[in-house]
């Protein structure tokens, strides 16, 4: 059974919470491009314009490999050698891609499952280093990679102003603390907007406690995580 990783992409994307800071850098790295299906469409459509998609329909045909293998093994490393050969690395290749002639030449000498192995792990190697040294760097300057990240931007920052401007009762609701929706309402407190301003963990704790009135401490402490959650700070 055919099992590979691609290398050097241990990634995820951010999460709720995260800075704008983490957004650009997570919209600057391959990765996103390659797994994120939205922005894997604006790389392609700029490969597509340059013609000069090979390299990421190999990344795809790899992952479909790896896909289809993890729950089954039709799929022999033989196999799939072959078809990555005859179709990426062949000159005569339906998507022929520029490999260096090490990797053309050690795959006629390949006879074993664990050598055909070892090939296409560095055929995946040399051509993500030419995707991150090459294509990519030339999409991350221009124009339509520059649009794409901004408005990204934007979706976060709305989203982000939304999320602030959620009611306590909804919030309270949402996490099963409804109990004590009348005590923040007695201090006209409607939005977790209005609670931002005490953000610093213990001023937070201590807001909730001697202000609210909110006497339990597993609440308290429960309530400063999901709020340092919700207002991002």
């Amino acid at each position: 059974m055919f099992e590979m990783i691609l290398l050097d992409l241990d990634f995820s994307f951010p999460v709720e919470g995260v800075t704008v800071v983490d957004l650009i850098k997570s919209y600057k790295q391959l990765e996103r491009y390659l797994f994120d299906k939205e922005a894997k469409e604006v790389f392609r459509n700029y490969l597509h314009v340059l013609k000069k998609e090979e390299q990421l329909l190999f990344i795809e045909r790899v992952l479909y490999y790896q896909s289809n293998n993890k729950s089954s093994s039709s799929f022999s490393c033989g196999l799939i050698a072959h078809d990555l050969f005859d179709t990426f690395v062949h000159i005569n290749g339906v998507h022929a891609l520029n490999v260096s002639s090490f990797i053309y030449k050690r795959y006629l000498s390949l006879g074993t499952e664990y050598e055909f192995k070892e090939w296409i792990v560095s055929l995946v190697k040399e051509v993500l280093v030419q995707m991150k040294q090459e294509s990519f760097v030339m999409f991350l300057e221009c124009e339509e990679c520059s649009h794409y990240i901004l408005t990204k931007l934007i979706d976060f920052s709305n989203k982000q102003q939304n999320q602030n401007d959620i009611t306590v009762q909804d919030f309270l609701s949402m996490n099963e603390l409804e109990e004590y929706t009348k005590l923040f309402v007695k201090k006209k407190i409607i939005h977790l907007s209005q609670l931002k301003q005490h953000c610093n963990n213990d001023d937070l704790k201590q807001f909730l406690k001697e202000y609210i009135g909110i006497k339990k401490i597993g609440h308290q402490l429960k309530l400063v995580r999901l709020l340092k959650q919700y207002l991002h700070c």
